[in-house]
């Protein structure tokens, strides 16, 4: 299960600014997940679905591989943008499950070591 924690980390580290939060609606939009579900979870309503949960984990751990290497101004630009190293998939499309959670992080640890196969 998702913590609230997790989401509030995503909102930290998808904002431009490291002082400030992305709103819930702006997080909702990135995620793919209808705001007023997000908003709802947030208050204790019906939990994420499995897919939901394992895009906001997946992205949190792609946050801790990303590290610095991608500015926080151009994070949610790679997320959302296709990629010819992920069969011009987008890193978001991946990120709902283990396999495509992988895909992404390994693009990125390639990247932050040059080493592209």
């Amino acid at each position: 299960m998702v913590e609230i924690l997790e989401v509030h980390r995503l909102r930290r580290e998808l904002s431009s600014n490291p002082k400030r939060l992305i709103s819930l609606n702006s997080l909702a939009g990135i995620l793919e997940i209808d705001s007023q579900t997000l908003s709802n979870w947030g208050i204790g309503g019906p939990e994420l679905t499995a897919e939901e949960q394992l895009r906001i984990r997946g992205i949190n751990r792609l946050m801790d591989v990303m590290g610095e290497m991608i500015a926080r101004h151009s994070r949610v630009q790679f997320l959302k943008l296709d990629h010819p190293m992920l069969n011009n998939r987008r890193p978001l499309d991946l990120l709902g499950t283990e396999e495509g959670q992988k895909q992404v992080v390994d693009l990125i640890e390639a990247a932050s070591t040059g080493s592209f196969v």
